[in-house]
């Protein structure tokens, strides 16, 4: 799914903008925003009666803990600052509400430079709310894995990722 993919790569981006603290940091906390500039189309979506263009800025806030003994802590959340979703063929503004929460923890072999996860869980919602008979619509993403710590090896995985129209 699109969106996901979006976060996803928001996420991942920004953990790489991260990455060059030193060597003796226990803790990084950052917060940066993002552009939003998204257009959901009935050709992607059939439920829609329209396309909905959504603007404003996702805000993202990550906070980074490392233990003396090798493990790390690694939370990002992203939530929506002034962000609007109109229709574009009825000017309807949509009530937008999108929460995303990424959580990893793990080891490393040095701080900022191998992480092997042993835990993630990513979780996103995006809903868009039409104002009277125009449809609501959601997209649900959930992915949760823990990893054997010796092997390496996925010992439980739960990947969900649906869209709702109602």
């Amino acid at each position: 799914m699109r969106l996901t993919r979006i976060a996803a790569l928001v996420v991942l981006g920004v953990l790489a903008l991260v990455m060059p603290a030193s060597p003796g940091t226990d803790q990084v906390n950052t917060r940066t925003d993002y552009p939003l500039n998204w257009y959901l189309t009935p050709e992607e979506f059939p439920c829609l009666v329209e396309t909905i263009h959504l603007t404003g800025v996702f805000e993202e806030h990550l906070h980074v803990v490392f233990s003396p003994r090798g493990g790390y802590s690694y939370q990002a959340t992203q939530t929506t600052k002034n962000a609007t979703a109109v229709g574009l063929t009825t000017g309807e503004t949509y009530r937008f509400n999108g929460p995303l929460t990424y959580v990893e923890n793990g080891s490393t072999d040095e701080p900022w430079v191998t992480w092997y996860p042993l835990e993630f869980t990513f979780h996103n919602i995006n809903h868009f709310e039409g104002p009277g008979q125009l449809p609501n619509i959601y997209f649900r993403t959930l992915s949760h894995v823990t990893f054997d710590r010796t092997t390496g090896e996925v010992k439980v995985e739960v990947l969900k990722d649906d869209v709702l129209c109602k």
